[in-house]
């Protein structure tokens, strides 16, 4: 008769006999290690997060200024003047576009302006004109600025807050 007591396929379920001081008992091991892993698990994971906010955040700024400097250089920006601007000045309807395209940014905490620079024929180099003096030609400049909290606590210790600017600038029709 077998040693495997006659049934085919037990051959190699069959009890191995440990050798003594070979192999060490492992109780609390995974658990040890879990602990050890888990919160360097969770700094890259909220890192990854607050990565992709700012990023988020920052191309939420470039569009939202692209969009209001697109719209204040066409010829029919006062008559597309958000509701609740008055008087109905460049600057201010642009801004409004700008704080108005954002989607989520916190609105209160983005600071817009905008300049309007013109080309000096003299000397080839770009002065700032007054915002009401604007025509075609011109360069419309719009800048947005806020401030970007970071979420994961101890990276937010080392690098604190954050400034995120998004700038445009385009020709005036």
């Amino acid at each position: 008769m077998a040693r495997d007591g006659g049934r085919p396929g037990l051959a190699r379920f069959r009890r191995v006999p440990r050798e003594r001081g070979r192999c060490r008992p492992t109780r609390g091991q995974a658990l040890v290690e879990f602990a050890m892993v888990v919160p360097l698990f969770f700094m890259v994971m909220f890192g990854l997060i607050d990565l992709g906010r700012y990023v988020y955040t920052a191309n939420a700024l470039n569009q939202a200024t692209r969009e209001a400097a697109r719209y204040g250089t066409v010829p029919s920006w006062a008559a597309e003047c958000p509701a609740g601007v008055s008087p109905v000045a460049r600057d201010g309807c642009v801004s409004a576009t700008t704080v108005g395209r954002l989607a989520g940014v916190d609105r209160g905490a983005v600071v817009v302006t905008v300049a309007c620079q013109r080309l000096d024929a003299r000397t080839g180099a770009m002065g700032t004109v007054a915002i009401d003096g604007c025509r075609t030609n011109d360069v419309l400049v719009v800048t947005s600025r806020t401030t970007f909290t970071l979420l994961t606590p101890l990276v937010a210790q080392f690098l604190g807050s954050q400034q995120i600017d998004g700038l445009t600038q385009m020709t005036v029709n």
